[in-house]
């Protein structure tokens, strides 16, 4: 299992078009601030202070934008996981 910190500052939105997390488990929490995925077959999705989302293992999805001010917390089974980018 892995939390990674919770900030990093300044915030860099690291997209790398759609792709899929291969691992057990993964759950993010908003802290501050707010950011915006896009989910294959669920469409876009905007998460703000207090939101939590579970993702689905192997979810194809991308981070499209997000506050500079974005804070989040990161819990992933396992720790260490491959991300396999999908080509367009």
């Amino acid at each position: 299992m892995s939390v990674p910190p919770a900030t990093q500052k300044p915030w860099t939105l690291h997209t790398t078009g759609l792709h899929q997390h291969l691992l057990d488990f993964q759950m993010i929490y908003i802290l501050r601030g707010w950011i915006k995925f896009t989910y294959a077959g669920h469409g876009e999705h905007t998460f703000g202070p207090g939101d939590c989302c579970l993702q689905p293992p192997g979810i194809i999805h991308n981070e499209l934008d997000c506050s500079d001010d974005l804070e989040l917390l990161e819990i992933t089974s396992p720790g260490d996981y491959v991300t396999s980018a999908l080509n367009k």
